[in-house]
């Protein structure tokens, strides 16, 4: 018996320009849903990027804006450029961030819009880590907060078509104004391993001299018997 040969067919071509406007390669989408990327070359396309710099999707707009946000895919970032802001995300997904990207968003305003999984929260703590050292002001936001009927993998493309354009604009500036700036996590040290004993420290002496006499003699007597120089 023969299996059955799956045929895959290209539904959408994202290309990825650099900042001059010229396409570097294309991240393609195929049906049944899987994808691939190419490159052009003088006689045509070869299927695979050996050897490109990745960049991220729209960086032509990306550097002319001060405001960017970042979704987890391309067809979120373009569905957010439909309504009037400037967004980008890095080629194949969740957590493919690179930081090299992270030039090309130094002092900007920077809104990160992940899918509603784990996966999603994860790759966006990580771009968010990754900027803060070129840029303070990074927000995450939660597409549940301000639309709780959201489905688990939902994504800002969900919301969109849920609500519509004019709300999901709405939806969004109210998250924005009401999301914290993320903040550089600090590594865990091993305080233990910072800790000196007591003897090393050199105290500075009581200055026993300038007490009444009664309470000299008594502060003489509790340091003998409690075996504490003074």
């Amino acid at each position: 018996m023969k299996g059955t040969i799956t045929m895959r067919k290209i539904s959408e071509v994202y290309s990825y320009k650099n900042a001059v406007g010229e396409v570097v390669y294309e991240i393609l989408r195929y049906e049944p849903k899987s994808f691939g990327a190419r490159r052009m070359v003088k006689d045509g396309y070869v299927y695979n990027l050996d050897g490109i710099k990745l960049i991220p999707y729209h960086l032509d707009k990306v550097i002319k804006s001060e405001i960017v946000f970042i979704t987890e895919g391309e067809k979120d970032a373009n569905n957010l450029i439909e309504m009037g802001f400037v967004a980008t995300t890095a080629p194949f997904g969740a957590n493919k961030w690179e930081t090299s990207f992270n030039q090309y968003f130094a002092n900007k305003k920077v809104y990160v819009v992940p899918d509603n999984d784990e996966i999603g929260r994860q790759h966006a703590n990580k771009i968010s880590q990754s900027l803060l050292p070129v840029t303070s002001h990074v927000k995450i936001l939660d597409l549940v907060k301000g639309f709780p009927s959201l489905k688990e993998k939902g994504d800002i493309s969900d919301v969109i078509e849920a609500i519509g354009a004019d709300e999901t604009c709405k939806l969004i500036k109210w998250l924005i104004d009401n999301t914290v700036y993320e903040r550089k996590l600090e590594q865990e040290s091993n305080i233990w391993n910072e800790l000196k004993p007591f003897d090393s420290f050199e105290l500075p002496k009581f200055p026993i001299d300038c007490l009444p006499e009664d309470m000299k003699k008594y502060v003489i007597t509790v340091s003998k018997n409690l075996a504490t120089p003074i």
